[in-house]
C-alpha cells in the first residue's frame, strides 16, 4: 500500500500540474501591475520546471544506488519504488511546459471539477 501512495502522490503532482491544481499564491498578482503579474508568472513557471528537473536528476541517481536491493516484506524490487520520483518529475516538468504555453482556466468557487 505505501509503495502505491508513493506512486499515486508522484503521478497526481504530474496530473495537478496540468489542472492548475497546486497551491499558488495568486492574490499577489491581482495586486500589482499586469507587467509585473506576468513576470512572476514566468519566474514562477522557470522555478517550478527547474524544480522538476532536479527531481529527475536526483531520482535517476537514486535508482542507481537502489539498484539490487528489494523490500523487506513484499520482496519488491526498490528501483521500481524509486522509478517514481522521475517519472512523475517528467510529467510534471512536461506538463509545466504545456501550462507555460496554454495556462489553464482559473478554478471558480463552486464550479464542478
Amino acid at each position: 500500500m505505501r509503495f502505491a501512495l508513493i506512486w499515486v502522490t508522484f503521478l497526481g503532482a504530474g496530473v495537478a500540474v496540468r489542472k492548475g491544481m497546486l497551491i499558488a499564491v495568486e492574490i499577489v498578482v491581482h495586486f500589482v501591475p499586469a507587467p509585473v503579474g506576468r513576470l512572476a508568472r514566468w519566474l514562477t513557471l522557470i522555478a517550478t520546471a527547474a524544480f522538476w528537473m532536479v527531481l529527475i536528476v536526483f531520482g535517476i541517481r537514486i535508482l542507481g544506488m537502489v539498484q539490487g536491493m528489494k523490500s523487506g516484506a513484499m520482496e519488491l524490487p526498490m528501483p521500481f519504488v524509486y522509478l517514481a520520483i522521475p517519472v512523475g518529475a517528467a510529467i510534471a516538468f512536461v506538463n509545466t511546459l504545456v501550462v507555460a504555453l496554454d495556462p489553464p482556466l482559473p478554478f471558480a468557487e463552486g464550479s464542478p471539477s
